[in-house]
């Protein structure tokens, strides 16, 4: 991984980030659990059972469990979390609630 510098992790299969140097991106193929840490992230984990229409998703409980796997990698790496700003994620986590 020499010459990287950061892990896009939970990115579309056609995410521009692929087209980036010094990226290395996670995709539904490649599956964001397998980076093996040591460079900061940028995470974007589904954010369906935590946005405002949450009651309305039909995905499994245990997605949440993505989320908060991303949550310790930027904590743990460095780096940012790409939610949405009324996400229930950030209260959930303790995180800094976005425009603060």
């Amino acid at each position: 991984m020499s010459g990287l510098t950061v892990a896009a992790l939970f990115v579309d299969r056609d995410s521009i980030y692929k087209s980036l140097p010094g990226v290395e991106c996670y995709d539904i193929d490649r599956d964001a659990r397998t980076f093996p840490g040591g460079m900061p992230v940028v995470a974007h984990p589904p954010c369906r059972l935590f946005c405002r229409l949450r009651a309305f998703s039909t995905a499994p409980a245990e997605e949440k469990l993505l989320a908060y796997w991303a949550v310790d990698q930027v904590r743990t790496w460095g780096g940012v979390l790409e939610h949405p700003a009324r996400s229930t994620l950030w209260r959930e986590r303790g995180l800094p609630m976005p425009g603060i």
